[in-house]
């Protein structure tokens, strides 16, 4: 059995724990006194505490054996305190501990973390795109319905990269895009107006040193975003005078070259090589044209120089027939083979050389009114009678030629013999 106070084993028959002193039967019969009643079935059950009080009473007297070994009751043995445990101390500090090492880190990577901010910002605005203006260019018909102008743009950025591409000006956007760098800016090629002129590059190349505004740069400051473009503080104000090709002048290969160039545009939409066969097409137009007014030219000379001849044919007839006795009649009549007028009228036709007595006053006017007839207007005098009487007369008419340039008709309306065949 074992001590109810102290849990110690002791023998079956002990009346005093040998541990901590405690009487046996009053701590059995106290712990019998503090079980809750047996309920009531009719059947008597013995508990634990009877069952030591029992045992005694049959095997002695209350006679203490002489032989058994005097009980000593060994007094209890003090339970020690129980110690304040540090626990909780523990736990704080350690909680602190890493409060503490969790703010450091976290301020420790904030801290990266903004200066890796402030460079990536650094880079960005070293990296934004600058915009240089072109200014004072003469571009004759360049409007938004022309093919842009091409630019290219040679040379090597802020970080040695080199750069060799094609960028397109526009009306509302006369500008070069870069990053930081020096570029030389070739002007290739030209452009096409709306209505499909050549219109030809300056052939002028421009250097440009491209730098970061300081005074915008210092307006960015720490971790502020980079503006996605920038003016460059420089604009390119030489002058670049393009020039238009006269139709009648343009080749295929400048035509060719143009459209080369603008349809590299990747907003051309078809715009090049639509305009292209517009300049062909102004091209041919401009050359028929041409041909046409030199055909033109050509029949206007040809009719006033076979107006020319017919008229000079015809004062020298006048003459001939008018001026009989005067100087300028017998020196185209000497001039000719005979004095039958060959050489004046077609076929075997002849006229006398002259009227008797006949001489030229005046030849007011003879001049062609096309390229088979001509109109004259003259007066001269004529002797008749005996004694000659001379007087003065007036004599106006046309005078047709044939092709052959010889005369076909006379008309002289104030001749004496009327008309003359």
């Amino acid at each position: 059995m074992f001590c109810m106070k102290c849990g110690q084993k002791v023998p079956d028959n002990a009346k005093f724990c040998s541990r901590c002193g405690a009487e046996i039967k009053a701590i059995a019969t106290g712990i019998a006194e503090d079980e809750p009643e047996e309920k009531e079935t009719g059947i008597a059950v013995d508990t634990p505490a009877e069952k030591a009080e029992q045992a005694p009473t049959e095997t002695s007297s209350t006679t203490p054996d002489p032989q058994a070994a005097p009980q000593v009751a060994v007094p209890a043995t003090p339970q020690p305190a129980p110690k304040k445990s540090n626990r909780g101390k523990i736990i704080a500090a350690v909680v602190a501990a890493i409060i503490i090492c969790a703010g450091i880190g976290i301020g420790v990577w904030w801290k990266f973390d903004q200066d890796q901010k402030a460079k990536q910002a650094e880079w960005d605005r070293a990296h934004v795109t600058l915009i240089t203006r072109v200014t004072g260019a003469d571009t004759p018909g360049f409007d938004d319905a022309a093919t842009a102008i091409p630019v290219q743009v040679k040379g090597t950025d802020l970080d040695g990269n080199e750069v060799d591409e094609v960028q397109f000006m526009r009306p509302a956007a006369m500008q070069v895009e870069t990053k930081q760098g020096s570029y030389d800016l070739v002007f290739p090629g030209g452009y096409f107006t709306s209505d499909g002129q050549a219109v030809k590059a300056p052939g002028t190349t421009v250097h440009v040193d491209v730098a970061l505004d300081e005074q915008a740069a210092s307006g960015q400051q720490g971790t502020a975003p980079a503006p996605e473009k920038a003016e460059a503080p420089i604009t390119i104000d030489d002058p670049l005078t393009y020039a238009p090709i006269d139709p009648l002048e343009v080749t295929d290969e400048q035509i060719n070259d143009i459209a080369q160039w603008t349809a590299q545009d990747p907003d051309d939409n078809g715009k090049a090589d639509q305009l292209k066969a517009a300049a062909t097409t102004k091209r041919d137009e401009a050359i028929a044209e041409k041909k046409r007014q030199e055909e033109e030219a050509a029949e206007r000379a040809r009719v006033e120089a076979r107006k020319a001849e017919i008229t000079q044919t015809a004062e020298e007839y006048l003459y001939t027939i008018y001026d009989n006795n005067g100087e300028r009649g017998r020196q185209i009549r000497q001039s000719r083979p005979s004095t039958t007028m060959w050489g004046f009228v077609n076929g075997t036709k002849s006229l006398q050389s002259g009227w008797p007595n006949t001489k030229m006053v005046s030849l007011n006017d003879v001049h062609a009114i096309d390229e088979n007839t001509v109109a004259y207007d003259l007066d001269y005098s004529s002797s008749m009678g005996n004694p000659p009487k001379w007087s003065d007369k007036h004599d106006s008419g046309t005078i047709s030629f044939g092709d052959n340039g010889l005369i076909d008709q006379w008309y002289p309306e104030g001749s004496p013999n009327g008309r003359l065949v």
